[in-house]
């Protein structure tokens, strides 16, 4: 889920990330993955995901990124989350699902 176009003064570095598996998940194995938007605040967003298989939770994690502004020439520097970008989280919701195979989940996702 981006909310970011590529050429944006903005950056959304990950500062933290986590996975707990309950059930061996195998190299192509099919799950449903739900992500959501479990908090936002000024500067961070922490999105928390479960992986699912016939509506058992196989894993639950989350990632927590931060709005950084780009400076050629300068550090990342944290900072406010745009309104624009926070509408866009509105428009699109909190929550989304997908289907995924576990070769691909990992290709996807930069966790």
């Amino acid at each position: 889920m981006s909310i970011a176009e590529r050429s944006s003064e903005f950056s959304w570095p990950r500062v933290a990330a986590s996975f707990d598996f309950k059930r061996p998940l195998r190299f192509e194995d099919e799950s449903d993955v739900h992500i959501k938007v479990a908090e936002k605040k000024s500067k961070t967003i922490r999105y928390s995901a479960e992986l699912k298989k016939d509506g058992e939770v196989l894993a639950v994690g989350s990632l927590t990124i931060i709005c950084a502004r780009r400076t050629p020439g300068q550090p990342l520097r944290a900072c406010d989350i745009p309104p624009r970008y926070q509408r866009t989280l509105r428009r699109r919701g909190l929550r989304t699902v997908n289907r995924m195979v576990v070769g691909e989940l990992v290709n996807q996702w930069s966790w």
